[in-house]
């Protein structure tokens, strides 16, 4: 963590403007090169008139210009500290007291980006340290350097190692899972950034659609739902890895901690039940009410050939569990688990796994997913492991897909 404050010698935090400058000059860069790439391939592709192969291509120059645009923040930071526009600012962002910043770091605070176009300047004003979100998680601050000073003295962003303990001091608590050990569950995070996390993919998920929408404005073809859903899923395990990411890359900090480790205990008898206990209820459940579920194999390619039936099956089957598993039990519930009870932590995790397959169907369909979420969270608790969750998730979406497309 950031661990002292600037002295009164040292350069100050910038604010809102001089950062609100600098972004646009970034910006600026990005339109400019996203025109010349639409002068030289094809200025149709930009017009209302536009043919169905000159919009995809409006699309791809889009999302190549996007590509290269954060490749370049994320890089100008990492290598020099500031981007051009900084530069003409006279602000550089640290994260250190040698002034570096780790490509990860960089990635997270650039990713942000796109939610602090809308809360950025109200944290910044709000912060101490002129923090924006990108920034917190990041654990970076951005300084006016005139001059182009170092960063003050003293002034850390990495967590240094702890001094070794003193002689007679109390042997390290126990491995998780093991007997006199904290629970299975190894999450470092509360549930106050399981909320931010919750508000980014939110926030994420309308700018996607709207991306979409420009190309598809009724999200009707194949190709719009099959890119929002990638997208969907993809956001999914990069903000749980973003947001739980302690002080080291993502990957390797959040992975253990989200369930992505060796199961503590065998999870085939744990599995077996979660799984009886669930079909015995959704079957019964079925009989009574009746649930209607919208066709999403058919919305995500099947029915549109060899290819369509395997990009909807990797979708569903495969793609879905591990992104909603990384997400829903190792991130929400583990970061709620890290203060409260089981049942306090997995009724919430449960409940927002249910909700988001509304959207796929009725509401009727709700009640059996919320409960699977609930047994899901169950078998993580006793496990340790999302390794242990997902192939349950992947048996039941497998069934699920087969019911559907014999139907």
């Amino acid at each position: 963590m950031i661990a002292t404050e600037l002295t009164t010698d040292a350069p100050p935090y910038a604010g809102v403007v001089r950062r609100g400058v600098a972004i646009l000059i970034d910006l600026a860069l990005g339109l400019t090169a996203y025109s010349i790439a639409i002068t030289i391939l094809d200025p149709n592709v930009a017009s209302e008139y536009a043919t169905t192969a000159e919009t995809v291509l409006a699309a791809a120059i889009v999302l190549g210009t996007a590509i290269l645009w954060l490749a370049y923040f994320v890089c100008a930071q990492w290598r020099f500290g500031q981007t051009l526009g900084m530069r003409a600012m006279r602000i550089r962002v640290v994260a250190d007291s040698a002034g570096g910043l780790p490509w990860w770091r960089a990635l997270i605070r650039s990713l942000l980006l796109v939610v602090d176009f809308a809360i950025g300047p109200l944290l910044i004003a709000a912060s101490d340290r002129r923090q924006r979100l990108g920034d917190r998680l990041a654990n970076t601050v951005v300084l006016v350097s005139p001059n182009e000073p170092s960063p003050p003295p003293g002034f850390g962003g990495a967590i240094q190692p702890a001094p070794p303990p003193p002689t007679g001091a109390p042997a390290p608590p126990p491995d998780p899972g093991t007997a006199g050990g904290p629970p299975a569950v190894a999450s470092t995070w509360g549930p106050a950034r399981v909320l931010v996390g919750i508000m980014i993919v939110v926030v994420l998920s309308l700018i996607e659609v709207l991306i979409v929408s420009l190309f598809d404005p009724g999200l009707d073809s194949l190709g719009g739902k099959i890119v929002a859903q990638v997208m969907l899923e993809a956001t999914f395990i990069g903000v749980a890895f973003a947001v739980a990411a302690d002080d080291s890359p993502a990957w390797a900090s959040a992975a253990p901690s989200l369930g992505l480790r060796r199961p503590l205990r065998p999870p085939w008898a744990i599995g077996a039940a979660a799984l009886a206990a669930y079909f015995i209820v959704a079957i019964a459940y079925g009989s009574l009410v009746h649930p209607h579920q919208r066709d999403i194999t058919g919305d995500l390619g099947f029915g549109h050939g060899v290819i369509g039936a395997i990009i909807a099956f990797v979708l569903i089957v495969l793609a879905a569990p591990v992104a909603e598993e990384t997400f829903f039990r190792g991130f929400v519930f583990g970061g709620f688990r890290h203060r409260y009870s089981f049942l306090v932590a997995a009724l919430p995790s449960a409940l927002l796994f249910g909700a988001i397959h509304a959207s796929g169907g009725s509401l009727t369909v709700v009640p059996p997913l919320v409960l699977l979420g609930f047994l899901l969270c169950w078998v993580y608790e006793k496990t340790g492991s999302i390794y242990s969750t997902i192939p349950l998730h992947v048996v039941n979406n497998a069934i699920a897909f087969a019911v559907i497309v014999s139907s």
